[in-house]
């Protein structure tokens, strides 16, 4: 404390009231003169100072300067206060700034410690001259100090510059140090061109502070040592126009929370500069508003509790300090916590991983934000529930991994990302009213082999204009004729090739299971008018012998339904099997007996149909497309070197793919002419197939030489084609004579056999070498399916012997008794004298 002897007192003209010595009240024990009484009564100003004090090494950076802790009181007349010049140093007892005493002049730092309180009274100025270095330190490393600045909305306290022109950086700003008991407190103060910061709390000083102002700093508005520093920073508070409006935590490495704190809102962001953790059994609450920056590999991680108080519009949020963040700029959020409770309102962006709770079984969160992280926006592999959640421009937006990963999502949002969802070993979320769109991938499922394989469902949803694929399916699945329910979903479009397009299944890589997006849903949320399941049963009947087809269909909605049955060759609309027939939800039946509009049978081919539905506004139409052209395969043949006239037969074996149609000829070696058509262009089902060839060619004629069968170009038919065909197409199994040459002459004869696959009106007549009618052996008799027999004794129907020598064509015609179908088989029977 300065020597009172050294303390002076001067007046200055002020236009005052008049004033009694009761004003004066300078320092304790000091007696007022008559003199300076009459010139306060002369309403002069006075202007004090002290002398004589201990600068201190003004050229210091932080400079220590003593100040006596004396009690001024004010000598000023209300409209004329005192200016108070205030050279620096120490305050080592309970000293007050008055109003009475402003404006202060500080020109050297200011310390106070040894546990003194600086009160400092409403409506005072601080001035600090614009020296180097020159701070206002409240506590030092070892010792407590108290700082009570306690203005009002009407008298608030400011510490400023002494400059004429004030500039960020003047002084050095107000630190708190140490102070731990009682704490500080700030309550409508200014503080302003301070230097970096403009505010300092450090060491575990603590500070109240509301309504509070700080500003025009040259660096950051304020820096603390770490989280607890700032843990009593209240409402009301603003950070103006500093070089960084942020609140910094200096402190290194990692900051562990062990017990229950309070992360207090203020209006500018809070910089860590090391990595925070919440331990087991501890809650860190954060309130609404709250945004925290991190640094290069910084991350939250939470054992306990996090307690976001965060709003809609106010949430809490946790993101990077660089100037331009990037993805991946810190760690993220890493939720280890066995705790059950729910965790809402929070933004996690420009971090590695966002939200990874893939160690928090019992997480709940809602209403949060991951966006712009490196790798993954949301990481799962427990049973969490999400609701209202949104992932925005992660690489992967949800991740799922684990058989755990049984996760329930409701309302998520997931934009902008490589993979919006991606699922892998066992993952199988339920995932509803979900708004999917601008990924690259829409849903990514990865198979795991003999793994437990992802198997998510998908429901009321809206998946749409993901670049790639809305749903993309790949990797060796245990059951690749599995199926993934993604049933219900808007897919941008109510047209499904435009759906399948964007779809990526078993249907483009056998290795993967199928997506069954039927029934999907219309833009409004309704389930949109469709077909599925559509097929016929059978696919080939024979309409002649009454046999019906069936065309089965499912609706989505109820409808009025028409089916049109058109001509496979001619396009032809042929019957209107039903017109707007009233159909319901689900499975549907309606029979075709093959015949037209007129009730007349059709002729033996292939057909198509259309269905055509209506349900209110939306419309309908499905027409069977075109299948795949077939193909045969496993070409084999049998009796290469076979003898016509003995009645042998070269044998054909191939499959037929798919259904449709495929000729088979026999071509003349030399030429690739066609010598016989063995099957023409008559629509067939797919399968195994058997010809014969008997050596004769279309003409009837037998056929020597080199010959070989060949299989024509395949025409397609129609996918769901309901063909009508001739059941009676091979009545043969089997015939042959014997024997093949007799001399009848010597009477000899031969035996025709043959072997009826269905029963049959059977005729057998003989035509000669020339080609003419001989005799009828057999004449419409009715034979039953097996083996018959007839005999020939080379005689006509007059009982008359052939004199013509040659082969014998022997023509077993057999007639369908029930449709009036004909086909034939020829044997051989050579005639010599």
């Amino acid at each position: 404390m300065p020597d009172q002897k050294n303390f002076q007192v001067t007046f200055a003209s002020a236009p005052t009231a008049a004033w009694d010595q009761t004003h004066l009240g300078l320092i304790p024990g000091h007696k007022t003169t008559r003199l300076q009484t009459r010139k306060l009564a002369l309403g002069l100003k006075p202007k004090i100072q002290f002398t004589n004090l201990d600068p201190g090494p003004l050229t210091l950076f932080k400079i220590i300067l003593v100040t006596c802790a004396l009690s001024l009181v004010t000598m000023a007349a209300p409209s004329a206060l005192a200016e108070t010049i205030w050279p620096g140093g120490d305050i080592t007892q309970n000293t007050p700034w008055l109003l009475s005493g402003s404006p202060y002049i500080v020109q050297g730092t200011v310390t106070v410690r040894n546990n003194a309180i600086l009160t400092i009274e409403a409506g005072v100025e601080v001035r600090v001259e614009p020296l180097l270095g020159i701070e206002i330190r409240i506590g030092t490393d070892t010792e407590n100090g108290t700082v009570v600045a306690d203005g009002n909305d009407q008298a608030n306290i400011r510490f400023t510059s002494n400059a004429a022109q004030p500039e960020p950086g003047d002084w050095s700003g107000l630190r708190l140090d140490m102070g731990a008991q009682p704490a500080s407190l700030l309550n409508y103060v200014m503080i302003e061109y301070g230097s970096d910061p403009g505010l300092e709390v450090i060491n575990g000083g603590r500070v109240t502070m509301t309504n509070t102002t700080i500003q025009l700093a040259s660096g950051k508005a304020v820096s603390a040592y770490s989280v607890f520093e700032t843990q009593s920073f209240g409402a009301g508070n603003s950070y103006l126009n500093n070089g960084e409006n942020v609140i910094e935590w200096t402190k290194t490495d990692l900051t562990t929370f062990s017990s229950n704190h309070t992360i207090p809102y203020q209006s500018v962001p809070y910089v860590t500069n090391g990595s925070l953790q919440v331990s087991s059994g501890t809650t860190l609450t954060i309130e609404a508003g709250v945004e925290v920056k991190f640094e290069d590999f910084d991350f939250l991680r939470i054992q306990g509790i996090l307690n976001s108080q965060g709003t809609q519009g106010n949430e809490v949020r946790f993101t990077s300090n660089k100037p331009t963040p990037q993805p991946g700029d810190w760690n993220g959020l890493l939720l280890l916590t066995g705790d059950s409770y729910t965790l809402s309102h929070v933004i996690v962006e420009y971090s590695k991983n966002g939200f990874d709770i893939s160690n928090s079984p019992n997480l709940t969160l809602s209403d949060c934000i991951s966006q712009n992280n490196s790798d993954y926006g949301f990481k799962l592999a427990y049973a969490n529930n999400l609701t209202q959640v949104t992932a925005l421009n992660n690489t992967t937006n949800f991740w799922f991994w684990g058989s755990a990963a049984t996760a329930t999502l409701t309302g998520v949002t997931s934009s902008g990302g490589t993979n919006g969802f991606s699922f892998e070993i066992g993952a199988a979320p339920v995932i509803t009213e979900a708004t999917v769109t601008n990924n690259t991938y829409g849903f990514y499922i990865m198979g795991a082999g003999p793994y437990a394989n992802p198997n998510p469902t998908v429901h009321q949803s809206s998946i749409y204009d993901n670049t790639a694929y809305n749903v993309y399916v790949q990797g060796n699945f245990q059951d690749p004729n599995a199926t993934l329910n993604f049933e219900e979903n808007w897919w941008g479009t109510v047209e499904e090739s435009e759906i399948e397009m964007k779809i990526y299944d078993h249907s483009d890589d056998p290795f993967s299971p199928y997506v069954d997006y039927f029934p999907y849903l219309t833009e409004n949320g309704e389930k949109a008018l469709a077909f599925y399941d559509i097929s016929r049963d059978p696919s080939t009947v024979d309409h002649k012998r009454g046999e019906p087809i069936s065309i089965l269909y499912s609706l989505t909605v109820d409808a009025a339904v028409t089916i049109e049955i058109y001509d496979d060759l001619t396009q032809e609309l042929v019957k209107t099997l039903i017109a707007d027939a009233l159909r319901f939800e689900g499975p549907n039946i309606d029979e075709w007996d093959g015949k037209n509009d007129l009730g007349e049978l059709l002729p033996y081919e292939a057909y198509y149909f259309k269905i055509i539905a209506t349900a209110g506004e939306q419309m309908k139409e499905y027409e069977d497309p075109l299948g795949h052209i077939p193909v045969g395969y496993d070409f084999q043949t049998e009796n290469v070197d076979f003898d016509p006239h003995k009645n042998q037969q070269f044998v054909v074996h191939y499959g037929m793919d798919h259904s449709g149609r495929l000729p088979v000829e026999i071509v003349y070696q030399n030429t690739n002419n066609t010598i016989r058509t063995l099957v023409g262009d008559e629509p067939r089902d797919g399968g195994q197939m058997t010809e014969f060839w008997d050596g004769r060619d279309n003409a009837g004629n037998i056929r020597t030489g080199g010959y070989d069968a060949r299989i024509v170009n395949g025409i397609a038919v129609h996918e769901n084609s309901l063909i009508l065909a001739d059941s009676f197409v091979k009545p043969f199994a089997e015939r042959k004579s014997e024997a093949y040459l007799i001399l009848p002459n010597y009477s000899e004869v031969s035996t025709i056999q043959y072997n009826l696959t269905v029963p049959a009106n059977i005729t057998i007549t003989i035509e000669d070498p020339n080609g003419n009618y001989f005799k009828t052996l057999v004449s419409e008799e009715y034979q039953t399916e097996g083996l018959h027999e007839t005999v020939w004794d080379g005689t006509n129907d007059v009982g008359e012997r052939t004199y013509l020598e040659g082969v014998y064509k022997i023509v077993i015609l057999a007639s369908d008794p029930g449709t009036e179908s004909m086909h034939n088989t020829v044997v051989n029977v050579n005639v010599f004298e």
